[in-house]
């Protein structure tokens, strides 16, 4: 039992992105980069498209997406 969490644990350590990998991965995004290094690693993605996902998960997870939700309501009344 104690094996098992201390995987999830390390899982959730991994999967934990920070504010300054978002910034990368956007200003590669834009300059048409598939390489992006962090800290001492260097990753090459697949493809634009790979890189727009990640980013979309990033920012997901940091509660900074920059789509903005709008609704417009409306309200009735009869005139009684």
């Amino acid at each position: 039992m104690q094996l098992t969490i201390s995987i999830q644990i390390d899982l959730l350590k991994l999967m934990a992105y920070t504010q300054s990998q978002l910034d990368k991965i956007t200003e590669a995004i834009a300059l048409g980069a598939t390489t992006v290094e962090y800290g001492d690693k260097k990753i090459t993605y697949r493809s634009l498209t790979e890189m727009k996902r990640i980013k979309q998960d990033m920012e997901s997870e940091l509660g900074s997406n920059s789509k903005i939700i709008r609704r417009k309501t409306c309200e009735y009344d009869r005139g009684f």
